[in-house]
Parts: C-alpha cells; structure tokens; sequence
C-alpha cells in the first residue's frame, strides 16, 4: 500500500504499486516487515490468492507463491529477466537474462 500522497512520491509513485515479483513488495507481502508481521494486503481470499484480470478481458484467479513466482503477467513479454531484487521463488524459476514469454 503506497500512502506517498506527494508531488515528488518515492518508490512507484502515489497509489502505484510493485509487482508481486519485487522482493521488498508491501502490497504483496513480501517485505520483511509483512512477513514478520503476516500482512498480505493483496490476497485477499483467504491470504493466499488474488483476482486478477488479462488483457483479454478474462479473470481468474492466482495464489500467491504463483504470484512470487512468475513474472509472466506483471511485465511486457519479451523482455529480460534481470533478478535484480526479485523474491526467491522467482529467481527459482527464471535465470538472469530469461526472457519473459
């Protein structure tokens, strides 16, 4: 959650968010202070998934390691994985320099 309301705001900007891949994400509880302190702001069902909808207009729903994992829906394919502070489980599943599908 970004409550940065300033005209120069800090990490992603006022009301703007890091994807779920982003080591140090609050929103998606991978910051160490949500780990410690068990808040997952985004999954909302039960904490462990999220809706979330496509370009094509289809929703479905996705847990949270799936999330953490894949880096596929949160950034543009065909660009390059670069594992810079990106949680564990996404370094797991792609190498530096993988492209995105």
């Amino acid at each position: 959650m970004d409550f940065d309301v300033n005209p120069n705001p800090t990490w992603y900007g006022s009301f703007l968010s890091s994807g779920p891949i982003y080591a140090s994400s609050t929103a998606y509880g991978k910051a160490p202070d949500d780990s410690r302190n068990g808040y997952l702001w985004s999954f909302r069902h039960n904490r462990l998934t999220i809706n979330v909808t496509y370009y094509d207009g289809h929703v479905s729903d996705m847990s949270a390691q799936d999330a953490w994992t894949d880096p596929a829906p949160w950034y543009p394919s065909g660009g390059k994985f670069t594992g810079n502070l990106a949680t564990p489980e996404s370094k797991a599943y792609f190498k530096v320099g993988d492209v995105i599908p």
